[in-house]
Order: C-alpha cells, then structure tokens, then sequence
C-alpha cells in the first residue's frame, strides 16, 4: 500500500477511535490515538519529526502528519528512500547563467579590442602632431 492509502486508512482507524471513545476526551485518549497513528503510519523519521512539534490533540497530529506529507511530496511518490538519497545528490547547472557569462566574456573582450584600437589611433595622431610640430620649429 503507498502512502496515500495509509494516510486514508488511517483517518478511517481515527474515526474509529473516536466512536469507540464516546464522550471521553480527556488526555490519556488522545495521547493514545495520538501514537497509535504515528505507529501505523510506519515512518519512523515522520514519527518524529511530529512528535518534536509536541502535538496536543489527535487533530494536531493529523494536521502535522498531512501537512509534512505534503511539503516532502512523499505521500504522492512511490520512491524508495534509496531513491530520495541519490536524488539529492544531483546538482543542476543554470545553463541561462553559463550562457550570460560567455555572452559578458565576449563583451568585454569586444569592447577591449576597441580600446585597444582606439589607443592606437591616439598614438598615431599624437606621433603626426608631434612631428608636424617638429616641422615647424625648424
């Protein structure tokens, strides 16, 4: 069974306990079908993430439960947690960026080639009024 069908058999077994229990709802009968929610859930790790929040009512577990399903997207994927770790072990290259920094390299490359030719040009101006000048004093 994947999650999905466990989290609906186990808000079945939570309606259960709350007609078995009628007219009592005192602590000790939440705390119980409190843990025995997490335990049918059968995720450890999930176990405890909910119990570290310290939920008060049955209603704040389920509300926990569903809520952390929901961020982690495992009640929707049927991934072995082999999977999940490999998964995360997998970078992606923002190929737009690489892209915009080969396209600013070329820029710059660009616009130094036109400095440079541009200091060329001033030094042949600078060495033809150099030498007009000299042409005149003598």
């Amino acid at each position: 069974m994947d999650k999905r069908c466990n989290l609906k058999t186990m808000l079945i077994y939570v309606d259960l306990l709350t007609l078995s229990f009628q007219g009592q709802t005192g602590e000790m009968c939440e705390i119980l079908g409190r843990d025995a929610f997490l335990n049918a859930l059968a995720d450890p790790s999930l176990r405890v993430r909910v119990l570290d929040q310290s939920p008060k009512t049955l209603d704040q577990t389920l509300a926990m439960v569903s809520r952390m399903e929901a961020y982690s997207g495992s009640a929707y994927d049927g991934d072995s947690a082999a999977d999940k770790s490999t998964r995360r072990k997998v970078r992606a290259v923002n190929t737009a960026s690489v892209g915009n920094e080969e396209c600013r390299l070329k820029q710059l490359e660009d616009d130094l080639a036109d400095q440079r030719r541009h200091v060329r040009q001033l030094r042949s101006d600078n060495d033809y009024w150099r030498s007009r000048a000299q042409a005149m004093v003598m």
